[in-house]
Parts: C-alpha cells; structure tokens; sequence
C-alpha cells in the first residue's frame, strides 16, 4: 500500500531508530538533478531553534518513511554531507515546460508516492500558466514520468501530462497511474 505526500510536509519530520530513538528531524529534502528521485534528507537538531547537523541520511538508510517519522535501523545510517553532492536542494520554483515548449507553469511541491520501502517523487504541484489555471487561483497537480529531464530552473515533462492535471491530492494517484501506462512506465 502506498499513499502520496508533498514532500514539504517532511521537514520537521523526526527521524527515530527502531530502538526509538529519536536524534534528529528532516531539515530538507535533497532531490536528484536528474530523475527527481528522493537522495536523502539534510538533518537538523529537534525544534524551532534546532540547528542543522553536519551529517546527512541518503535514501539508502531509510527503513521506512511515513507522514509521523523517518525510521531508520540506527544512528550510524548518518554520514557527511558531500553523499548527497550533486543533489539539488530542491525544485521548488522552477518552470515546468512541455516537451513541444508551452509553459504549464512553477513547481510549488514535489509529491512523493510512498511505499513500504521506497519513495518516488511521481508528481509536482504547480502554480498553473494562465492556459492550464482553469480560470481560477488554485493549483493544479501534475503527474511526471519516472525519468525527468530537470535542467537548472525548468523541467521538461512531454506533452501528454498537460491531459492528466487535476485539482485534487486526492484524485492524483490513479491519474499518476494512467499517465505512467500510457508511457509505459510502473506506477
């Protein structure tokens, strides 16, 4: 079973080892500068005033995640920084375009797909070009296939998405499906 999140909602998230302990919290989610993938997260100390750790957790150290906690085996998953070298802070703000070049609009979140052992950033949600808006003042939901062309500010998604958007978290996981059977992909 799996369930979709945005991305934001992990940081504050403790990280707590399956003896219970619980260390750290989620300073930031790092993304991969290519497929989108989840790298790891950067640490932090608990609370408002916590400061950030130099340790980093890749995804490799994670045993489960869920919207209450990062669980991992224990503390020695955490490691320096330069792991997740090459990783972007994250995609907030960049320009979503379609492979044929129409602007669909500006990542507000990344949604994750969250499973048992596994997270995938399978969709942003985006502050919609005035074309995809619907005429309103909402965001929208656009599904990604599991291979993203992601190029400094902007990423590149092929055309067919722009007929998967929805204005729902809710509806968004069977759109994510379809699009990823229409390209042929696992959801």
């Amino acid at each position: 079973m799996s369930r979709l999140l945005r991305a934001g909602t992990l940081t504050g998230t403790p990280v707590v080892t399956l003896s219970g302990e619980s260390p750290l919290e989620v300073k930031d989610v790092v993304f991969g500068p290519d497929s989108g993938e989840i790298l790891g997260f950067t640490l932090r100390k608990h609370g408002f005033l916590g400061g950030p750790v130099g340790d980093v957790l890749l995804w490799k150290g994670v045993h489960g995640l869920g919207p209450d906690a990062v669980v991992v085996a224990d503390e020695d998953v955490f490691g320096p920084g330069a792991d997740l070298d090459g990783g972007r802070g994250d995609v907030l703000g960049a320009e979503v375009l379609t492979e044929s070049g129409s602007v669909i609009g500006e990542v507000v979140e990344a949604i994750v797909q969250v499973g048992r052992a596994q997270a995938d950033v399978v969709g942003f949600e985006i502050e919609p070009a005035e074309e995809f808006s619907g005429g309103g003042d909402r965001h929208v939901f656009l599904p990604l296939p599991d291979t993203l062309a992601v190029s400094g500010a902007r990423v590149i998604v092929p055309d067919g998405a722009t007929s998967y958007i929805r204005d729902d978290l809710a509806g968004f996981g069977s759109a994510v499906e379809e699009f990823r059977n229409q390209l042929g992909e696992d959801a």
